[in-house]
């Protein structure tokens, strides 16, 4: 296991080569960092300051190639006003900080703000170039309309 202080520099020098900003604080247990935060993506012009789509994990462990391993992931997105929209919640996954993209064999559950929409199922790739989420087993979705609400197929 590395300590601290071996752990440091290889933050650093892997965040310095993300286009994005990206925190973490060492771990008092050389067991990894704590409190993973990278902004994936803010809004465009003229929302510029305003993040779009924000990683966040409990704990992270650096590896080779720019991969990220986060336990207790969430990913975040917000409207332009700061507002949350959804949250995506993953025990465990990888962010691939070259290919800006997250993933992982595991569980993955995303909800909206309001609470009418939610995804759930095993084994997800979210690319952040593409704002793609592929979910690829055992799929769940629920869908909660509004009382008096009248849909058509």
């Amino acid at each position: 296991m590395r300590n601290k202080r071996q752990l440091w520099p290889i933050l650093c020098g892997t965040l310095a080569t993300l286009a994005i900003n990206a925190t973490a604080q060492p771990a008092a247990d050389s067991e990894g960092l704590l409190n993973f935060k990278a902004a994936l993506e803010n809004h465009p012009a003229p929302y510029e300051t305003q993040i779009k789509t924000l990683l966040e994990g409990d704990k992270a462990f650096l590896q080779s190639g720019g991969l990220i391993v986060l336990t207790g992931a969430k990913v975040r997105t917000f409207g332009t006003n700061g507002a949350a929209e959804m949250i995506a919640l993953a025990p465990h996954c990888i962010f691939d900080s070259g290919g800006r993209m997250v993933s992982s064999t595991g569980f993955l559950q995303v909800q909206s703000a309001d609470g009418k929409f939610l995804l759930e199922g095993e084994g997800f790739t979210l690319g952040q170039t593409n704002a793609l989420l592929i979910l690829s087993n055992r799929v769940h979705t629920v869908v909660r309309f509004a009382p008096g609400t009248v849909t058509q197929p």
